[in-house]
């Protein structure tokens, strides 16, 4: 979200929601992007904020681990998609090798617990 590009005023009346739907852990890569997203988040001063993104560790240095933890996650996960939904299925494996394939950089999907 780019506060700076939303020019709008709001009324006495009126309230503004803002939702993050599977958007924070791609921050997790990026250097004090959360922070910097929470700070537009505050100049915003939203009503309410929804937050909606996956509970799991899949964000350890240690590949074995990675590699484990995806697979206890993802097994989860495939087990309740439905077997006629391709686009989710094709998004989840691309997620699967971006967190068990790429290091550094490269590696985006950084899933991490609650109490992370």
């Amino acid at each position: 979200m780019d506060v700076s590009m939303l020019e709008f005023r709001r009324t006495d009346d009126e309230v503004v929601v803002v939702n993050y739907m599977y958007y924070l852990h791609v921050l997790l890569a990026q250097p004090r992007a959360m922070e910097r997203e929470f700070f537009k988040l505050r100049q915003l001063n939203p009503k309410n904020v929804i937050m909606l993104d996956c509970n799991a560790n899949l964000n350890d240095s240690n590949f074995i681990k990675r590699l484990d933890d995806s697979f206890q996650y993802y097994s989860t996960v495939f087990h309740g998609i439905d077997e006629y939904d391709f686009r989710l299925e094709n998004y989840r494996r691309r997620e699967i090798g971006n967190i068990v394939g790429c290091e550094g950089r490269n590696r985006i999907v950084r899933y991490e617990t609650l109490t992370q």
